[in-house]
Parts: structure tokens; sequence; C-alpha cells
């Protein structure tokens, strides 16, 4: 359990739920959709948490339904990041693994696709990219 002010707490389960607390009652929430173990969680302000599930997943809350702001890119250059995404369909997600590149986040807000995030690789940001 995380608690950064005196009505903020988060706490997770191992179902893959997150309960927060708002000074006065609890709430549950799934934030893991392939319900694993979630082991910890730390929240260093009440508008940011981060945990982990029992296979290394990082997910994050940063007050929004988008944990990774659309427009952000991914420097996955020197590493791998695994990323579960929203589809569009209410329920579904789809996964990736980035790798070796810098890669654009953006989601659409409205119309048949609303939810849907595309994962893109930026063109011409390192050596050897393609233009």
């Amino acid at each position: 359990m995380s608690c950064p002010t005196t009505t903020f707490c988060v706490a997770v389960d191992t179902a893959g739920n997150a309960y927060t607390y708002n000074g006065s009652t609890w709430t549950a929430t799934p934030i893991d959709a392939a319900n694993l173990t979630l082991y910890s969680v730390s929240c260093p302000s009440s508008s940011f948490c981060a945990a982990i599930d029992n296979v290394e997943n990082l997910l994050m809350f940063n007050g929004e339904a988008r944990q990774i702001p659309t427009g952000s890119e991914i420097d996955a250059l020197l590493g791998s990041l695994r990323i579960v995404t929203a589809t569009g369909q209410v329920g579904k997600t789809q996964t990736a693994t980035l790798t070796g590149g810098i890669f654009k986040v953006t989601q659409d807000r409205t119309g048949i696709t609303k939810g849907l995030t595309d994962l893109n690789l930026v063109e011409s940001a390192f050596p050897g990219a393609p233009t």
C-alpha cells in the first residue's frame, strides 16, 4: 500500500486490482487486464502511481485513462519494453514489444477507433533509422 497524502492511498491485490482510498472510502478498480498477481505499488504523489506484477510488467497511472500520454516518444534503442494497450473495443487489449528504435504513441479520442493505440517508429530519430 502507498499513501502519498492522508486523502489518497492505493493498494493492490493478487487478482490484478487496485484499491484507491479518498480519505473516507475504498474503491476497487481492475488494472491488470491479464489478471496477474500485483506485487507492489508506489505512489510518490496522488497523480502518479506505478505497480509491478508477477511477470515484471510495470503498470503506471498518471490520473488519466492513458498511462502513457498520447504523443509521447518511447526510446527503446538500448533495451526493450513490453506494452499493453487498448484496442478500441471494450475489455480488449493488444500487446507489443518495442526494441531497437524510438516509437511514438498516439491514441484516438473520437470516432469508431476511439481508444485504439498506435505505436509508430519515429523516422530519422537515430542513426540508421528509416526516413
